[in-house]
Protein backbone atom coordinates (compact mmCIF):
# COMPACT_ATOMS: atom_id res chain seq x y z
CA UNK A 1 0.00 0.00 0.00
CA UNK A 2 1.25 3.81 -1.20
CA UNK A 3 0.05 6.62 0.99
CA UNK A 4 -0.07 10.20 -0.51
CA UNK A 5 -0.78 12.82 1.99
CA UNK A 6 -3.00 15.51 1.86
CA UNK A 7 -2.19 17.99 -0.69
CA UNK A 8 0.56 15.95 -2.62
CA UNK A 9 0.68 14.00 -5.74
CA UNK A 10 1.53 10.32 -6.38
CA UNK A 11 2.58 9.39 -9.67
CA UNK A 12 2.00 5.21 -10.45
CA UNK A 13 3.64 4.06 -13.65
CA UNK A 14 2.10 0.15 -14.64
CA UNK A 15 4.92 -2.27 -15.06
CA UNK A 16 2.23 -4.50 -16.11
CA UNK A 17 -1.75 -5.35 -16.27
CA UNK A 18 -3.03 -4.25 -13.08
CA UNK A 19 -6.29 -3.01 -11.09
CA UNK A 20 -5.64 -0.42 -8.42
CA UNK A 21 -7.76 -0.07 -4.99
CA UNK A 22 -7.73 3.27 -3.96
CA UNK A 23 -9.32 4.15 -0.19
CA UNK A 24 -9.94 7.57 1.07
CA UNK A 25 -10.87 8.74 4.48
CA UNK A 26 -14.34 9.88 5.12
CA UNK A 27 -14.27 13.45 4.23
CA UNK A 28 -11.73 12.65 1.36
CA UNK A 29 -10.99 13.43 -2.19
CA UNK A 30 -9.08 13.02 -5.02
CA UNK A 31 -8.55 13.48 -8.16
CA UNK A 32 -7.07 10.16 -10.41
CA UNK A 33 -5.74 10.80 -13.98
CA UNK A 34 -4.58 8.22 -16.09
CA UNK A 35 -2.54 8.77 -19.54
CA UNK A 36 -1.78 5.96 -22.05
CA UNK A 37 0.52 7.43 -24.15
CA UNK A 38 -0.54 11.31 -25.15
CA UNK A 39 -4.12 10.37 -23.99
CA UNK A 40 -6.06 10.96 -21.06
CA UNK A 41 -7.98 7.80 -20.79
CA UNK A 42 -9.81 7.89 -17.13
CA UNK A 43 -9.75 11.57 -15.54
CA UNK A 44 -12.17 11.34 -11.96
CA UNK A 45 -12.77 13.26 -8.85
CA UNK A 46 -12.78 10.27 -6.61
CA UNK A 47 -14.69 10.98 -3.08
CA UNK A 48 -15.01 7.28 -1.89
CA UNK A 49 -12.85 4.51 -2.02
CA UNK A 50 -13.03 2.07 -4.99
CA UNK A 51 -10.94 -0.21 -7.62
CA UNK A 52 -10.45 0.20 -11.15
CA UNK A 53 -8.58 -1.04 -13.79
CA UNK A 54 -7.57 -2.90 -15.49
CA UNK A 55 -4.67 -0.46 -16.95
CA UNK A 56 -1.97 -1.67 -19.13
CA UNK A 57 2.17 -1.97 -18.93
CA UNK A 58 3.34 1.84 -19.70
CA UNK A 59 0.03 3.33 -18.48
CA UNK A 60 0.79 6.33 -15.99
CA UNK A 61 -1.72 7.12 -12.86
CA UNK A 62 -1.50 10.08 -11.07
CA UNK A 63 -3.47 10.95 -7.60
CA UNK A 64 -3.62 14.53 -6.21
CA UNK A 65 -5.02 13.87 -2.77
CA UNK A 66 -7.44 16.93 -2.53
CA UNK A 67 -8.41 16.04 0.87
CA UNK A 68 -7.40 13.91 3.22
CA UNK A 69 -4.42 11.05 2.91
CA UNK A 70 -5.20 8.78 0.31
CA UNK A 71 -4.16 5.12 0.33
CA UNK A 72 -3.92 2.85 -3.05
CA UNK A 73 -3.00 -0.85 -3.70
CA UNK A 74 -1.59 -2.16 -6.89
CA UNK A 75 -2.66 -6.05 -7.62
CA UNK A 76 -1.63 -7.99 -10.96
CA UNK A 77 -4.60 -8.26 -13.34
CA UNK A 78 -4.11 -11.45 -15.78
CA UNK A 79 -6.66 -10.95 -18.79
CA UNK A 80 -8.13 -14.34 -19.25
CA UNK A 81 -7.09 -15.17 -22.60
CA UNK A 82 -5.59 -13.14 -25.31
CA UNK A 83 -8.59 -12.62 -27.44
CA UNK A 84 -8.61 -11.57 -31.16
CA UNK A 85 -11.31 -11.30 -33.20
CA UNK A 86 -12.05 -12.94 -36.37
CA UNK A 87 -13.94 -10.66 -38.87
CA UNK A 88 -14.86 -13.39 -41.01
CA UNK A 89 -16.34 -15.02 -38.37
CA UNK A 90 -17.15 -12.51 -35.84
CA UNK A 91 -15.99 -15.05 -33.12
CA UNK A 92 -13.48 -14.26 -30.42
CA UNK A 93 -11.09 -16.25 -30.71
CA UNK A 94 -7.83 -17.37 -28.45
CA UNK A 95 -5.74 -19.47 -30.21
CA UNK A 96 -7.73 -21.85 -32.62
CA UNK A 97 -10.34 -22.19 -29.96
CA UNK A 98 -13.67 -20.60 -30.46
CA UNK A 99 -15.05 -19.19 -27.12
CA UNK A 100 -18.58 -18.95 -26.33
CA UNK A 101 -19.89 -15.09 -25.92
CA UNK A 102 -23.25 -15.11 -23.93
CA UNK A 103 -23.77 -11.77 -25.75
CA UNK A 104 -22.73 -12.60 -29.22
CA UNK A 105 -25.54 -11.72 -31.60
CA UNK A 106 -26.15 -14.12 -34.62
CA UNK A 107 -26.50 -12.56 -37.82
CA UNK A 108 -28.95 -13.91 -41.30
CA UNK A 109 -27.39 -12.93 -45.21
CA UNK A 110 -30.29 -11.00 -46.57
CA UNK A 111 -29.56 -10.31 -50.62
CA UNK A 112 -33.48 -9.61 -51.24
CA UNK A 113 -36.74 -8.73 -48.71
CA UNK A 114 -37.07 -11.23 -46.04
CA UNK A 115 -38.55 -12.16 -42.66
CA UNK A 116 -35.67 -12.67 -40.83
CA UNK A 117 -37.03 -13.76 -37.63
CA UNK A 118 -41.18 -14.47 -37.16
CA UNK A 119 -41.42 -14.29 -33.76
CA UNK A 120 -40.32 -11.43 -30.42
CA UNK A 121 -36.49 -11.07 -31.31
CA UNK A 122 -33.70 -8.82 -30.82
CA UNK A 123 -32.56 -6.60 -33.60
CA UNK A 124 -28.83 -5.54 -32.32
CA UNK A 125 -28.19 -3.73 -36.37
CA UNK A 126 -26.61 -4.98 -39.97
CA UNK A 127 -23.32 -4.97 -41.73
CA UNK A 128 -23.23 -4.17 -45.65
CA UNK A 129 -20.82 -7.05 -47.24
CA UNK A 130 -22.25 -4.94 -50.37
CA UNK A 131 -24.31 -2.10 -51.25
CA UNK A 132 -25.36 -2.83 -54.43
CA UNK A 133 -26.12 -0.53 -56.67
CA UNK A 134 -29.22 2.31 -55.43
CA UNK A 135 -29.48 -0.50 -52.12
CA UNK A 136 -31.35 0.87 -49.36
CA UNK A 137 -32.52 -1.31 -45.97
CA UNK A 138 -35.56 -0.40 -44.02
CA UNK A 139 -36.51 -2.86 -40.63
CA UNK A 140 -40.04 -3.64 -39.41
CA UNK A 141 -41.04 -4.77 -35.97
CA UNK A 142 -43.43 -7.63 -38.20
CA UNK A 143 -43.39 -10.14 -40.36
CA UNK A 144 -43.94 -8.61 -43.20
CA UNK A 145 -44.02 -4.41 -44.74
CA UNK A 146 -47.41 -4.04 -44.27
CA UNK A 147 -48.02 -4.76 -40.69
CA UNK A 148 -46.27 -3.30 -37.91
CA UNK A 149 -43.83 -0.47 -36.66
CA UNK A 150 -40.82 0.97 -38.32
CA UNK A 151 -37.48 0.33 -36.28
CA UNK A 152 -35.26 1.46 -38.50
CA UNK A 153 -36.12 4.08 -41.67
CA UNK A 154 -35.29 3.53 -45.57
CA UNK A 155 -31.46 4.18 -45.32
CA UNK A 156 -29.08 3.78 -48.29
CA UNK A 157 -26.65 1.16 -48.39
CA UNK A 158 -22.57 1.74 -48.54
CA UNK A 159 -20.35 -1.21 -48.59
CA UNK A 160 -18.33 -2.01 -45.50
CA UNK A 161 -21.34 0.24 -43.02
CA UNK A 162 -21.61 -1.38 -39.87
CA UNK A 163 -24.35 0.27 -38.01
CA UNK A 164 -24.81 -1.33 -34.41
CA UNK A 165 -27.29 -0.28 -31.82
CA UNK A 166 -25.74 0.57 -28.15
CA UNK A 167 -28.39 -1.92 -27.17
CA UNK A 168 -30.41 -4.34 -28.73
CA UNK A 169 -34.13 -3.00 -30.10
CA UNK A 170 -36.78 -5.51 -28.71
CA UNK A 171 -39.24 -6.77 -31.71
CA UNK A 172 -42.39 -7.74 -30.10
CA UNK A 173 -43.55 -9.41 -33.71
CA UNK A 174 -40.84 -10.60 -35.32
CA UNK A 175 -38.11 -8.68 -37.87
CA UNK A 176 -39.10 -8.23 -41.59
CA UNK A 177 -36.25 -6.70 -43.72
CA UNK A 178 -37.10 -4.85 -46.97
CA UNK A 179 -34.56 -4.38 -49.46
CA UNK A 180 -34.30 -2.09 -52.30
CA UNK A 181 -32.20 -2.02 -55.23
CA UNK A 182 -30.23 -4.92 -56.28
CA UNK A 183 -26.55 -6.67 -55.84
CA UNK A 184 -27.86 -5.97 -52.25
CA UNK A 185 -26.44 -8.08 -49.50
CA UNK A 186 -26.34 -7.37 -45.99
CA UNK A 187 -25.52 -9.11 -42.31
CA UNK A 188 -28.59 -8.56 -40.06
CA UNK A 189 -27.99 -9.15 -36.64
CA UNK A 190 -30.97 -10.52 -34.74
CA UNK A 191 -31.56 -12.99 -31.98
Amino acid sequence: MTTIVAGATGTYTYTASAIVAVSLAATGAARMTVTRGAAVIRNTLMTHAETVGPFLTGDVMTIFAQAGNVDYTITPFTFPVDLDFDATSGACVAGSTVLALSETVAYTKVTATATVKSSACEFAGFDVIAGGSSGTITVYDATSASAGAIVFPTTALTTGQRVEFAFMRALATGCHVVIGGSGVDVNVLVN
